[in-house]
């Protein structure tokens, strides 16, 4: 997702990943790059906890087709005091959801959840003992995170998504010169690839059970398929995903905004383009598809911002959590989406709608 991926220092809520998924008026910001994830290591003698001026958050990034969700949540370390946000995992107990299970770090204080698959593997970033950027797989039968490791001389590594073949995606940062470069990257049994072969900064934000990946280099939304490079069209904000029917979601925009679209193969190995449309606003962000062409994502209506689901040209406004704003992060084949709503308070929470019911996640 970009040219300054940079990931979050401790306490930074709004500018954390880079990746537009804050419940914000400066929500906006977004479009300059969805994808720049912010891949910084954590300052030192960082302070553990923060003041408690808001309600802590939480947030649903992605859900498995058995209803695991998982995310991220701010801890709380007590007397007015709000800790530093930690990976969590939200499961499934018949009808509703247990409380948030906190993944831990690798050492450091923050880490996030981003992505999980159907064996229930979780991908994500985490700062290590020494405030670096970690990519790592968590599994209930692990019980810990696993550093992924990094390439050559990485200062930084997050990672985006995983398949069912247990094949991650993700990004890492190198130094070049005086300068520093994202670069993406597959981790597959045991081994981690450059998808660019080094040929500049580019991010790989989705991966299917093909292989296929869907990312961004040089301003353009970019399918790596078959050992090939394929460019899809100049991308505004750096957020898209890739079902198993190689069916991408980007973002796009022009001067009448930016709007979500949906890339579907065509004959000959070409792509047909689908603009999403709007919410009555200027913007809509595409950001997760499932297998049945189901799209989730965010969009402007002419008070507020929220979340949607688009299916077969219909754009359905999921509402909130009784507050003003939500945003849909993600989906699964049967259809739950789950992303991050404001309650009546302002707090910001983690939620799982289905059906026209939004349910509130909680927080650690």
């Amino acid at each position: 997702m970009d040219a300054a991926c940079t990931l979050p220092a401790q306490g930074n809520d709004l500018q954390r990943e880079g990746v537009l998924r804050r419940i914000s008026t400066a929500a906006m910001s977004v479009l300059t790059i969805i994808g720049a994830v912010g891949i910084v290591p954590e300052p030192a003698g960082a302070a553990t906890t923060i003041a408690a001026v808001r309600p802590r958050m939480s947030e649903a990034n992605a859900v498995n087709n058995a209803g695991l969700v998982v995310g991220w949540s701010e801890t709380w370390a007590g007397e007015d005091s709000i800790g530093p946000a930690h990976a969590v995992v939200w499961s499934p107990t018949g009808s509703a959801y247990g409380p948030a299970q906190d993944l831990g770090t690798m050492g450091g204080l923050v880490s996030r959840a981003n992505a999980v698959n159907d064996l229930g593997e979780v991908v994500g970033w985490s700062h290590d003992a020494s405030g670096v950027v970690r990519a790592f797989l968590w599994s209930s039968a692990l019980g810990q995170m696993t550093d992924l490791g990094g390439l050559p001389g990485a200062t930084a590594c997050q990672a985006k998504d995983i398949n069912d073949r247990s094949q991650v995606v993700g990004i890492c940062t190198v130094p070049r010169g005086s300068n520093i470069e994202q670069r993406p990257v597959l981790w597959s049994d045991g081994q981690i690839t450059d998808l660019n072969a080094g040929q500049g900064s580019a991010w790989a934000m989705g991966i299917n059970d093909r292989g296929e990946v869907v990312g961004a280099f040089d301003g353009y939304l970019v399918l790596w398929s078959g050992g090939a490079r394929i460019s899809l069209g100049e991308i505004v904000t750096g957020s898209g995903d890739i079902n198993d029917r190689s069916e991408l979601v980007g973002n796009f925009g022009d001067i009448n905004g930016t709007h979500g679209r949906l890339f579907t193969r065509g004959p000959q190995g070409s792509y047909q383009e689908t603009d999403l449309g709007t919410m009555g606003g200027s913007t809509t962000a595409a950001l997760d598809i499932n297998e049945r062409g189901e799209v989730v994502g965010w969009g402007y209506t002419t008070v507020a911002t929220r979340g949607f689901v688009w299916d077969r040209g219909t754009l359905t406004d999921i509402g909130t959590l009784g507050g003003t704003n939500s945003y849909a992060y993600g989906i699964n084949d049967r259809g739950e989406v789950v992303g991050q709503s404001h309650l009546p308070s302002m707090a910001t929470h983690a939620f799982i709608w289905y059906r026209g019911t939004m349910t509130d996640l909680g927080i650690l």
